[in-house]
């Protein structure tokens, strides 16, 4: 028996069991999260915000999770779906990631790059 069901409860009589809020959890964090819809990677449903914007600012900067959510017009819930979404899938971020460097070493070959001011 799968005790993992859409409403998050357990057999009858029961205490939920963990798995059960697990399964919640990831079903709330597939809700939030999409890859493709909007943009060509994962994003919050229905903003312009991609998890590699949100992991960039809150990881990368060390900017805190509710001051990017305020910044971005988001939840506190949204930018830590969108982490847990890029911890979870690791070989997916990497090739965004990897997709990114491309595309700025490209840009910087042929000069379309950013202009740096000395």
């Amino acid at each position: 028996m799968n005790d993992c069901r859409s409403d998050g409860t357990g057999p009858p009589g029961k205490p939920k069991p963990r798995r059960a809020v697990t399964c919640r959890m990831a079903e709330q964090r597939e809700r939030r999260i999409v890859d493709g819809e909007l943009l060509d990677e994962p994003h919050i449903r229905g903003r312009r915000v991609s998890v590699l914007r949100v992991h960039d600012r809150v990881i990368k900067h060390g900017v805190a999770a509710e001051a990017v959510a305020d910044r971005l017009g988001l939840s506190p819930a949204d930018v830590h779906h969108a982490l847990a979404y890029y911890y979870e899938n690791p070989q997916r971020m990497q090739e965004l990631e990897d997709e990114r460097e491309r595309l700025r070493d490209a840009a910087d070959d042929t000069g379309n790059g950013p202009v740096s001011v000395e």
